[in-house]
């Protein structure tokens, strides 16, 4: 059996003419060379990857294409939603994202991280003073309330306090600072 061209053909992408002769017969058989997709490729090297608790996943600057055995050039496609899985806006830490696209996958890799939303303050033990007294924060909690619900206690240090004045009698509202959030207690000065 001999066939004219046989190499050079199935190398070559396109419609082609192969010419097979066995024991003094000829066929002539027309075949087309196609390209196979190999795998995919992803390029998310300007996507946002950092984001904030119930924040959605932008794919703006995603995108994938076919690897071809040819290593023929193929087309850019952006990725769209229904193209990944994996994304959860309400787990924190990192995530991986699975792109399928021709029936290939490839990962890549998003954080999302929590954040403060307000902060909780519950008054100090003592909230009676006589006038010219200190203000004293024993027992004082102050939270920060984050985006997941999770709250996280802070320290003293980390925020201010404003609003007492230890010579004004009366009712006294005390401003407690963490970031820019804020919240009160009050607190009675007598004579």
């Amino acid at each position: 059996v001999t066939c004219t061209n046989f190499e050079e053909v199935i190398n070559t992408l396109g419609e082609h003419v192969l010419t097979i002769s066995y024991e003094g017969k000829t066929a002539i058989y027309r075949i087309e060379v196609v390209d196979q997709v190999t795998g995919i490729e992803i390029d998310v090297t300007n996507m946002k990857k950092d984001y904030l608790y119930g924040e959605e996943l932008d794919l703006t600057n995603a995108t994938v294409k076919a690897v071809m055995k040819s290593l023929a050039s193929a087309e850019v496609k952006e990725i769209t939603a229904d193209m990944i899985v994996g994304y959860n806006k309400v787990a924190l830490g990192e995530q991986e994202i699975t792109v399928s696209y021709l029936g290939y996958e490839e990962n890549f890799k998003v954080n999302v991280a929590d954040y403060t939303t307000s902060i909780k303050v519950t008054a100090p033990s003592k909230i009676s003073y006589i006038s010219g007294d200190e203000l004293d924060l024993t027992g004082m909690i102050v939270s920060k309330v984050l985006a997941s619900g999770a709250t996280e206690e802070l320290l003293q240090s980390e925020v201010s306090i404003t609003g007492y004045d230890k010579l004004t009698v009366g009712t006294q509202e005390i401003i407690v600072t963490y970031q820019e959030f804020t919240d009160s207690f009050r607190v009675v000065v007598v004579d």
